[in-house]
């Protein structure tokens, strides 16, 4: 039987990838009988993926207006990096939020910030009203 992170593996190398984006892990996860089997898959895909040196994004869907950081609760501890985007509203302006709840072994803001994508790509609004572009 062919293991999912040996597929992805053969593929990053293949390619020659530098970075992966799974998307979702929530998908992956669905067929999986308990919460240890999918965080033990998901070491697995990320052990494998760090072997190579790729970076790997990965996505979870969570569900709207949920306090939670992941689906199934076991993302957010094998990840070295949590982000969090969500739309709010107020009255009948919606806005996107981009907080970043956990990086491990670097410095970075804490808060959430509004974002905006524009044509130049995804952007942060500071509280003076500046945008600093992602790129």
């Amino acid at each position: 039987q062919i293991s999912i992170a040996s597929t992805i593996i053969d593929e990053v190398k293949r390619i020659e990838a530098k970075r992966l984006v799974i998307d979702s892990v929530s998908i992956m996860g669905l067929n999986m009988e308990s919460p240890s089997k999918i965080r033990k898959l998901l070491l697995n895909i990320i052990n494998t993926i760090k072997r190579v040196n790729c970076t790997a994004i990965l996505t979870s869907e969570i569900e709207e207006g949920s306090n939670r950081l992941s689906r199934f609760g076991v993302e957010e501890f094998v990840a070295d990096g949590v982000i969090r985007l969500e739309y709010s509203s107020i009255g009948e302006r919606r806005f996107g939020v981009i907080e970043i709840r956990k990086m491990r072994r670097t410095e970075h803001a804490h808060g959430t910030f509004d974002i905006q994508i524009t044509q130049k790509g995804l952007e942060i609004l500071t509280d003076r009203g500046h945008t600093i572009p992602m790129k």
